[in-house]
């Protein structure tokens, strides 16, 4: 039985599940919306590739007809309206689009037609998920936990220290989008950029982080906690950088006129950003610390590019190309939405994952119940 996938989005991170789920025996086909994406990967990959915009349902109905399972690498400002269309294709998917709808929104649909979703499978939210939902089951029920994340440089260079591997759009999301955490069992939001912190990466050195949005279905799965969080790593001195930013307005996410132009200056910084600070070089730094009221548990991952392959590329591929196989092997199966933090629920998915990730180099490093160098500021900073 011929085992296909339809990967939506072409750019680094589904270039890199396409080359994951072909060298696993999977016939790939992939569709963007820019024709100089699909020649790429017609040339690159070798494989079918073809112009579709997945927003429009019929247009997405003609292009994955007789594929059932899908996976979705679109930018946020368009995945939710791919996924819901998806959605009533009756497609079974791993999504990682970093959209700011709640997938939750399309689960009774799913439910009705048989789709499976499995949300926000990338790292943070993705990998994170599933290593909060691990050390649940290891130490549990957790009281609290801590998720710190970024791709960073492999070296601090100049004061914003940057290595852009993925959507500029999502990536400006993380400094202007409120950040929503759980402090003394109570849930709030907090301004990106009003709190901030260090900590001391064994092996890396020492990072600075903020909070940022990536938690989502965290909050319901484990609403219960008296603390949750995440926080994205930068360099030091990167903060400083985009507080400066914010306060003349470059980060603001409102449309100006300038010399008779409407534009919006988040998208041009953005665009700046991305074009200047794009590169092959980067460090995937992933550490999740989670604490019982008897036990403490963290996990260490650091990903290093490879070859062509950044390392965003390489651990976000990593972890949806191991969900989706799960999915093609029938390992994995259901209706409904399904968040990574449940993939360990069933014993076969998460050592299938485990496995997968490790054969792939990805290595999750148990640190047992270490404790982090961890220092939080909670003064606002303007």
């Amino acid at each position: 039985m011929v085992k296909r996938v339809a990967v939506l989005g072409l750019g680094k991170i589904g270039s890199r599940i396409v080359y994951e789920l072909t060298k696993e025996g999977v016939e790939v086909i992939g569709f963007d919306s820019r024709i100089e994406a699909v020649e790429e990967a017609k040339r690159n990959l070798e494989i079918d590739a073809y112009v579709v915009d997945a927003t429009k349902y019929r247009a997405l109905e003609a292009a994955v007809l007789g594929i059932p399972k899908v996976v979705s690498a679109l930018p946020g400002s368009v995945g939710f309206s791919a996924l819901k269309n998806l959605v009533e294709l009756g497609a079974d998917v791993v999504d990682l689009s970093f959209y700011k709808e709640d997938p939750d929104a399309v689960a009774y649909r799913a439910r009705r037609l048989g789709a499976f979703i499995v949300p926000d499978a990338g790292v943070a939210p993705g990998l994170s998920n599933f290593l909060v939902g691990l050390a649940n089951q290891k130490i549990g029920p957790l009281v609290g936990a801590r998720i710190f994340v970024g791709g960073i440089p492999p070296k601090k260079g100049d004061p914003l220290s940057l290595a852009i591997t993925w959507n500029a759009e999502d990536f400006m999301s993380e400094y202007v989008r409120p950040a929503r955490m759980i402090k003394k069992g109570e849930l709030v939001e907090v301004n990106p950029l009003s709190l901030s912190g260090t900590i001391n990466v064994p092996g890396v050195g020492e990072l600075e982080f903020f909070p940022t949005d990536g938690l989502r279905s965290l909050l319901k799965s484990f609403g219960e906690l008296e603390e949750l969080a995440e926080y994205t790593l930068r360099w030091p001195g990167h903060l400083d950088m985009m507080r400066l930013l914010k306060k003349i307005g470059i980060l603001d996410d409102i449309f100006i006129a300038v010399g008779g132009c409407i534009i919006r200056p988040s998208d041009v910084i953005g665009r700046l950003i991305e074009e200047r600070y794009s590169t092959s070089e980067d460090l995937v730094v992933l550490i999740v610390e989670a604490w019982s009221k008897t036990d403490r548990q963290v996990y260490k991952v650091v990903v290093r590019p490879r070859n062509r392959w950044t390392a965003m590329a390489r651990a976000t591929g990593g972890f949806a190309s191991a969900v989706m196989l799960s999915m093609v092997e029938g390992i994995l199966k259901g209706e409904g939405v399904l968040y990574p933090e449940r993939l360990v629920e069933n014993k076969d998915v998460r050592d299938f994952i485990l496995n997968y990730l490790k054969e792939k180099e990805i290595y999750i490093e148990d640190l047992g119940n270490k404790e982090l160098e961890v220092h939080i500021s909670e003064k606002p900073s303007s």
